[in-house]
Formats: C-alpha cells, structure tokens, sequence
C-alpha cells in the first residue's frame, strides 16, 4: 500500500470516529516548548494539572534543536479541553522557560483539519490542488508562488523522531519540524532476522576485537533490499562473524526498503570491489561512523583510495597528474536512482591522480573522495570527460582503437559487467586508537585489462610511484 493509500484511509477511519479516531493517534494533545534540560514527564504533568488542565499523559522529549533543551506532548482527557488548555498554559513561567503552547495535532472538537505540507514548509509543493495537507502557512495559501518546484513531500527525518541530531543540517532531503515528525511518525520497519549465506564468499583483510575489514565482490550488494532479503547480500555473509546486536538494524536511516544491519557503517556500490569496513562493536560503529561520514568542513578523516580505470585523460592534455573535481552531487531530476553534478546538491570533492595514461584514451588513475556522495567518483569523472570504463550509467561503452592488446583490454572490460572501480586503501583509527590500514589486492578482471595495456606495471599501486604513496601517508597533504 502506497503512503498516499495509507494516508487516504487513515483519514477515513478518522472520520468514521466520533473520539477523533485514537487508533490513529489523533488524540487531543499539546505540544509544549521549550523546557529545561533534564525535565522529567512526571514534573510537567503536576505542573499542567495545577493549572487546572485535565491530562491523560505527558511525554518529555530532547528537541535537539537550537534554543529548545526538551520539549513536552500533553495529552489531554477531553478534546473540549483544547482551547483552555493553551490560553491557560501559554506564556507560564516554568523553570525560567516562557512555555509555547499549540496543538501536537490539527483535529478536535471532532471538526477534521489537514496537517501541513510538510514538503511545502520547506519551500515547494509538486502536488498543487491534488495534495492532501495544508498550504495555509504563514499566510501562503494553496497556489502560491512557494507551491512549485520538483520532488517528493518531505516524510520526518529519522534522525530528528528519534531525539537525535542531524548530521546532513540544512542539507537534508526531510522535515526537522519536530512537532511535524512526532505528529506524522515514519512507518515501522518489519523485524527482520538475516540468515547466513554461504554463497556470499567474503576474504577477511583486516581483523581486530572491534573492526572487520573484509574484500567485497563485484557484483554483490552491501545489504539487503527490495528483491534481495533472502540472501547475496553482504550483510547475509557476516551472520555468525558479527554479534548478534550488530546484526539488529540501525536506526538512523531513512531508506524505508532497504534493511541496514549497526555493523554497515559504509557502503559500496554493487559493482564496485574492495575494501569493506564492519563494526563488530558499537564502539567501534560510533568511531567509524564519526570518521567516515564529512564533519563540519565537508571533509572526511578517514583516508581512502580507489583504483580506476577511466575511458579518457581527466586532464585533457594539460601538463598535469593531479586534477582536483569540486562539484556538488544530488538527485538527477526525474530519476532518483541517479546522481549528477548540480548546483542545488550537497558539496563534493574529489581528487584524481594520473599514473598511466595510455594512446588509446584509457587513463589508469587513483582516486580520493573527501566527502562520500552516492556515486560520487563515478559522476565526478563522467563530469570532467573521463567516465569509468564499464560504467553504462555514467559512461558508454569504451570502443578504443589500435593494436590487438587495447582490443583484449575493452574486451575484458565489456566482460566484467561492471565499473572498472576498485576500493584499494582505506585507513582509519580503531576505538583504541591504533590505525587499521587495510589492503586489497587489484581483482582478476581489472588487472586483465591494466596488465594489458600497461604490461611493465606492478599489480601492486603502492608500487605506482611517490603520488600514490603520498594518498595514504598521514603525514602528507593527500592525507583524507
């Protein structure tokens, strides 16, 4: 059932109760702000109940936004109560704080009402007439010139129902309305319990009381997802290595489709190989989230290197090996399942360095990202003329001329099926503090293609040349 669906019949099961449809959670109720850090529900009920307010339960939450320390919902006994309530609480001293009362929810007296857009509160609405919430905010009505643009209404961001706080801020895709996101709570996942899949073959490259570093296969997705929640996922090749409470799902994301297991603190794409960090503790799930995820600067600590094969020379014939790509990364319009460079996206960095450039066009490069976008490498390359080879996304197929070792070459690439993308190096610091500098050797199907058109080259890109040593020296520039 879509959201749409479930929304037309929750409104409908509303309208068939004369009590405002408790089931729903349409009880008459207050939402109360701000309060003192550290206020307990029992303290604010008797102080609402001495101001001769009938309460059936109160509810104290963290706000986690500026200037607000918690904030309450009081349910009331009496949807009648409503207005009394809020002119006898509104403005009241409590604890130094000058209380802002309004209504959780916009039903009572058993008169129905639309909650707000909350994809128009945040400054446009694709659905127009057709959208079922209100567009009466601050004095913008249905039709008005903010009811425009492209995208989805924005459902609560998970971060913010659950009293935490945002990382993405400004950035992020869904409403931070509290009162919004406690009023339209996202649904509930299913439990789910992974089964182990013996097929999902996972070389262990790293291992310590808190980390896993394991090297993923072309091909394999990291977790499950619509179409592979039985199994061949990563996730299903980590039950029984992982503890079990690692193995629950985090709570923080919003990909209603998607199971993400505590222990996946990244990701790569299912074509991509390589180095593939799990966290077998929560100690170690808080550092390597916090290191792999842009701090305030945009920047990343973790420091790490991809191999790439692209179809073109990123510099385009300049006297050049480092070629710096600083272009945001969002949504292409039209197709969520893409990305593209674009001015309304999130900031995006990365860095391309040449190490071998070939007659035929195909560049052999390593790559570091300072931030991790999706697809971020592969959309920043196609940006600069140098799509991955093999990527029918971002790229087109390469069809290079020349001798009977380029031909071989393109056609190992068209056999891989896959980007000529490989997470080489990746280095972070573990709860105790040492670094885990985790290794993984270049696959068969991209070295088919590097040995024949560099044949003199070693398998091994630390053996490449100074440049490429200097991505993972942590006392270089290039350290990210």
């Amino acid at each position: 059932m879509s959201w749409e669906d479930r929304k037309r019949k929750r409104d409908n099961e509303w309208s068939a109760s004369t009590a405002g449809a408790s089931k729903w959670g349409y009880e008459p109720e207050l939402f109360v702000r701000p309060l003192p850090d550290g206020t307990k529900s029992a303290d604010l009920q008797s102080f609402v109940e001495c101001q001769g307010v009938g309460v059936d339960r109160v509810r104290v939450l963290p706000a986690k936004k500026d200037g607000w320390g918690c904030v309450g919902f009081v349910r009331l006994k009496s949807a009648g109560e409503m207005a009394g309530a809020i002119e006898a609480l509104s403005g009241c001293d409590y604890e130094g704080s000058l209380l802002t009362v309004t209504e959780a929810r916009s039903n009572n007296s058993g008169v129905k009402s639309k909650e707000p857009c909350m994809f128009f509160r945040e400054g446009k609405c694709t659905r127009g007439d057709k959208c079922l919430f209100s567009h009466e905010i601050e004095g913008k009505a249905k039709g008005s010139s903010a009811d425009s643009g492209e995208g989805r209404k924005l459902e609560p961001c998970a971060f913010i129902l659950k009293g935490l706080e945002c990382y993405k801020g400004a950035a992020c895709k869904f409403s931070h309305d509290l009162a919004l996101a406690v009023a339209a709570p996202a649904p509930k996942r299913q439990s789910r319990r992974l089964q182990y899949d013996p097929n999902v073959d996972l070389p262990v490259l790293y291992e310590d009381d808190d980390i896993i570093g394991v090297n993923k296969p072309p091909g394999v997705a990291a977790h499950p997802s619509t179409g592979c929640f039985e199994g061949g996922t990563v996730a299903h090749g980590l039950v029984g290595s992982v503890p079990e409470e690692m193995m629950e799902e985090r709570g923080d994301h919003n990909e209603q489709d998607s199971f993400i297991p505590r222990c996946m603190v990244h990701r790569l794409d299912a074509g991509t190989t390589g180095v593939l960090l799990i966290a077998k503790t929560p100690a170690a799930q808080v550092s390597l989230t916090d290191q792999l995820r842009p701090g305030a600067d945009g920047a990343k600590t973790a420091r790490k290197v991809y191999v790439a094969v692209l179809a073109a020379d990123p510099s385009w014939g300049r006297d050049s090996s480092v070629i710096e790509v600083d272009g945001a990364i969002g949504r292409e319009e039209g197709n969520s399942r893409k990305a593209a460079v674009r001015e309304d996206g999130k900031a995006a960095k990365s860095i391309i360095r040449v190490h071998r450039r070939h007659p035929s066009g195909a560049t052999l490069a390593t790559v570091v990202i300072l931030t991790g976008r999706m697809h971020q490498i592969r959309v920043h390359s196609a940006s600069v003329g140098a799509p991955v080879i093999g990527d029918t996304v971002y790229g087109t197929r390469w069809r290079p001329g020349g001798g009977g070792a380029v031909r071989a070459a393109a056609d190992a690439a068209a056999t891989a099926h896959r980007p000529l993308l490989h997470s080489w190096a990746l280095d972070v610091d573990s709860p105790q503090g040492k670094t885990a500098a985790v290794r993984a050797a270049l696959p068969d199907d991209i070295w088919a293609v590097i040995s024949k058109l560099w044949p003199s080259i070693s398998r091994d890109p630390a053996l490449w040349g100074r440049r490429c040593v200097a991505l993972v020296d942590r006392n270089s520039e290039g350290r990210r």
